[in-house]
């Protein structure tokens, strides 16, 4: 456990990783905020984030959910296009979860 003395100490540590972590998002070509609203377009089946996911995502998401996952799951999501539904570019998105991904 961490224990500063200042808030200022805090304040910088987090800005560290604040720093880092756009760096690392910076090679999937999203920010942050970007790659959390994707995110928030995922829906679980058992309502829990680090469960297998199974959703359907529009054609103009899909890229940023796919790296969403990636990131906060650290899993591949597996896309296939919904052919019952050919007027709006809707697409099926398949991914083992935090949990199965990680060994939890």
């Amino acid at each position: 456990m961490l224990i500063y003395l200042y808030e200022v100490e805090r304040l910088a540590d987090c800005s560290l990783l604040t720093s880092q972590m756009d760096n690392y998002l910076k090679d999937f070509g999203f920010t942050k905020q970007e790659l959390d609203e994707a995110f928030d377009k995922v829906h679980f089946p058992t309502g829990n984030w680090k469960d297998p996911i199974f959703c359907r995502v529009h054609k103009k998401d899909l890229k940023a959910v796919k790296a969403a996952i990636i990131v906060n799951c650290g899993c591949v999501a597996d896309t296939w296009k919904d052919e019952k539904d050919d007027w709006e570019d809707m697409y099926f998105v398949k991914a083992d979860g935090y949990y199965l991904s990680v060994g939890a």
